[in-house]
């Protein structure tokens, strides 16, 4: 999966390691601060954790949920014509 940055350029997305990602940010309350300071403020997602960091937990959980959904999407609608093209269904 691709990403598009601001700027316009294409980032290449690990779909599983972005889902395990999230999760660890729903079973670990500290992830998200940790992991802003890792990433650094120059990273194309540190935004998207800078908004979640200070919510509360039920909407952190909200946010990510809705993330994981929007990927696993994605991911999905990826593979379907890869699918089709070697005669496999879904």
């Amino acid at each position: 999966m691709y990403f598009q940055n601001k700027s316009g350029e294409l980032l290449y997305v690990d779909v599983d390691q972005t889902l395990d990602l999230l999760q660890k940010t729903t079973e670990q309350e500290d992830f998200v601060t940790e992991l802003m300071t890792s990433i650094g403020e120059n990273h194309p997602s540190y935004h998207i954790f800078k908004k979640i960091d200070p919510s509360e937990r039920m909407t952190r959980t909200g946010i990510i949920e809705q993330l994981v959904s929007i990927l696993r999407k994605h991911d999905i609608y990826q593979q379907y014509p890869k699918r089709l093209g070697r005669g496999e269904g879904i």
